[in-house]
């Protein structure tokens, strides 16, 4: 069971969840409030944060097995990763998609619980691997190997390079984790590049172009990652995949940065005028 997830805006991922790429996206049910529309459903989880802090005020989380599962095993995984994460009593909508014969789930939480507050994701990823290989031994499934639980020795040796070790410094974002992010999601995408292009892109990446012409992203405060390396795919393979999204079509990742770095400036400034007038009152 590969489970991977974070917080995220919400915005547009309704639409995301239920768009025709899939054999078939089926909204199985929603928690915690009255049924209507799953886009208005999230719309108005996301409305819960307003007057807080809160930026990101949803959890989206996508449970991938490596086998097809009963309702009722899907209904113990997820019992499993919520008390995992300490979501039971919080308001939650399940997707189920199908792509090519094989299904995976799709979890949205409101992170906003009944005192205005938002729940932590602090070790969102050791968290996620714990509830993976406690899911594989409820239901029986072959053990996978993890970064965090599993391994002799505890967790192995990464190699980021020092670019990336560097950039992630600056920007608080762990390479390691990109890596685990984006490879669980190249892994999802089976081959199909705009599945995974689009999955990118819910996540805050955007595919560009790197100084050296080789296919890189671009992350939501403008962190640039080599898509070979954080995919974990071969080059060629990765080229064949992307096969639709030639080099010479895409933005420049620099521009990108440049655009995404004056975005997050003004964002903090903002933030700073927003807790003065605050604590003024």
């Amino acid at each position: 069971m590969i489970i991977k997830g974070k917080t995220s805006t919400g915005r547009g991922l309704g639409a995301y969840l239920l768009q025709d790429k899939n054999d078939r996206a089926e909204v199985w049910g929603i928690r915690g409030d009255i049924p209507r529309d799953l886009k208005d459903t999230l719309d108005d989880w996301r409305s819960d944060s307003l007057g807080t802090s809160c930026t990101k005020p949803l959890y989206h989380v996508q449970l991938n097995p490596d086998r097809t599962l009963s309702r009722d095993e899907w209904g113990q995984a997820i019992a499993i990763f919520e008390k995992a994460m300490g979501f039971e009593k919080q308001p939650r909508a399940i997707v189920l998609h199908e792509y090519k014969g094989r299904e995976h789930l799709h979890l949205v939480y409101s992170r906003i619980d009944g005192q205005g507050k938002a729940l932590s994701d602090s070790w969102n990823y050791a968290i996620h691997e714990k509830a993976a290989r406690e899911i594989e031994h409820a239901l029986g499934m072959e053990q996978t190997q993890g970064a965090f639980i599993g391994r002799e020795g505890g967790r192995p040796e990464r190699s980021p390079d020092h670019a990336a070790i560097q950039q992630g410094e600056r920007t608080e974002k762990d390479p390691r984790e990109i890596k685990a992010e984006v490879s669980a999601l190249y892994q999802s995408a089976a081959g199909d590049g705009a599945a995974f292009i689009a999955a990118l892109e819910n996540e805050g990446y955007t595919l560009a172009k790197g100084i050296s012409r080789c296919y890189v992203i671009v992350d939501d405060i403008g962190g640039i990652h080599n898509l070979t390396r954080a995919a974990g795919a071969k080059a060629t393979e990765l080229r064949e995949t992307l096969s639709s999204y030639p080099l010479q079509d895409l933005p420049e990742a620099k521009t990108i940065q440049r655009e995404r770095l004056e975005q997050a400036k003004f964002r903090d400034m903002d933030s700073g005028r927003r807790l003065c007038l605050s604590r003024g009152r």
